[in-house]
């Protein structure tokens, strides 16, 4: 039985969701990386993760995610163009974290409409 304090907080922590901020993972082929992504979505207060899993399944580890995958909404997608218009359609500015020249400074992006931010592939 839940006691009604417990749910006025589970109230409130979920209404202080982040819902202007989504996180898109493409390719996380390590399982304790993409545990670690859901892990930190949720600390943060994102409720939105879009997956895509055009070369490799994402498969977080389940010991190191710590049920975090619960209070998440998890959105898997098989082609990057189909994650896109879902995330376009959601509303979502989709920008990608990219090493190089013509890289936006996080403090220069714009925070006047919905964000998604996207990374990928990890590198050894």
């Amino acid at each position: 039985m839940v006691t009604e304090e417990r749910r006025a907080k589970i109230e409130r922590v979920i209404a202080g969701r982040l819902k202007g901020l989504a996180c898109v993972c493409e390719n996380f082929s390590k399982p304790h990386n993409a545990a670690a992504i859901l892990r930190t979505c949720e600390a943060l207060g994102i409720l939105n993760v879009y997956v895509i899993e055009e070369d490799v399944p994402f498969e977080p580890a389940k010991g190191v995610t710590q049920g975090a995958e619960k209070w998440l909404r998890v959105h898997r997608f098989r082609r990057a163009d189909r994650a896109i218009a879902a995330i376009e359609a959601a509303g979502y500015a989709l920008y990608a974290a990219v090493p190089g020249e013509g890289s936006l400074p996080v403090e220069e992006l714009p925070c006047d409409r919905p964000l998604a931010l996207a990374g990928g592939e990890e590198r050894l």
